[in-house]
């Protein structure tokens, strides 16, 4: 079988799963032509990117939510400042 029709899918799943015997028959040149990174082994080569996965306005609602979030945990603690002020 060529490397070529092997699907990535599964070239991924040896990756992942360590199987040493297997990786040892992919041919050297293969180790150079594809990007292997710890968090995404075998990465897409067609140009895609992470950012192409994520909604862009799921971020934007975390970020709003987490700065809400900030905001009301300062408020809260110049709040309880203020009050321990007050009682000395």
């Amino acid at each position: 079988m060529n490397l070529t029709e092997i699907p990535r899918n599964l070239l991924r799943l040896v990756i992942l799963s360590n199987e040493t015997s297997a990786m040892a028959k992919l041919p050297a040149d293969f180790w150079d032509e594809n990007e292997i990174f710890e968090f995404d082994v075998l990465p897409p080569k067609n140009g895609d990117s992470i950012l192409d996965y994520i909604d862009q306005n799921r971020v934007g609602d975390a970020i709003i939510n987490n700065s809400m979030d900030a905001e009301e945990e300062r408020q809260i603690e110049e709040l309880l400042r203020q009050t321990a002020l007050q009682e000395q």
